[in-house]
């Protein structure tokens, strides 16, 4: 499970967007220092060149013709939807941070916090930053999970079984994707080790993961921020 705080979240936005800012505004400054005058700003602020003969990068243009808009301010107006689970407690600051969003329906997680999904609209730059500090963002549900150990006492919530690294290995080497996706598919989660020459029960076993044997679950990561 993906946990951090809504601070952490905050000071990764709020940096990446002052930090693209400040780019925007240095290219900015560099082409009205090369125009030796600044541009006009339009009702629909837009960019227009003041005068004919206006140089504005390595162009010329004519009195009241549209300026191109920086490269950069063209990936801040992608956009892009996003849903995070978060504490019911974070939907004001949230909004705040976003300039609007909402909640769907909210239920309690087993250490007693109300949370829901919260959803919203981010810009290329915004969304780069919160998947920073919430890698599995965007992620698939098979993507989110982990195969883990089940401990002695645990509950186990979902199905468990008795691992295999044979039976895992041999599923990985047989898929026809991709050997991530199918690692993904097939020992989510698990780091594979090689040791040449290693035998099991007298068959060679060079890959393994270390839970040969044992039981175990599927734990599933989720994108809760809590506060």
């Amino acid at each position: 499970m993906t946990v951090i705080t809504f601070a952490t979240l905050a000071d990764a936005v709020n940096s990446a967007v002052d930090a693209h800012n400040i780019r925007l505004l240095n290219a900015y400054d560099a082409k009205v220092a090369l125009a030796q005058s600044a541009p006009t700003i339009g009702k629909d602020n837009r960019l227009h060149a003041p005068h004919d003969g206006y140089i504005w990068g390595e162009s010329i243009y004519a009195g009241g013709q549209y300026l191109p808009e920086d490269e950069e301010q063209g990936k801040l107006g992608k956009v892009h939807n996003i849903k995070m689970c978060v504490a019911v407690s974070l939907l004001s600051p949230l909004q705040d941070l976003f300039h609007g969003g909402s909640m769907g329906k909210s239920w309690v997680t087993k250490n007693g916090v109300e949370v829901a999904y919260f959803y919203t609209v981010v810009s290329a730059i915004e969304r780069t930053a919160i998947i920073k500090v919430i890698p599995t963002l965007g992620l698939s549900a098979k993507e989110k999970r982990i195969i883990v150990e089940v401990k002695e006492g645990d509950v186990a919530e979902t199905t468990t079984w008795k691992w295999s690294d044979a039976k895992a290995h041999n599923k990985i080497m047989k898929s026809d994707c991709d050997i991530e996706l199918a690692e993904c598919l097939f020992s989510a989660g698990l780091q594979w080790y090689y040791e040449e020459g290693r035998k099991v029960k007298g068959k060679i076993r060079e890959w393994y993961t270390g839970l040969d044997g044992k039981i175990v679950k599927y734990s599933y990561l989720d994108d809760t921020i809590y506060s």
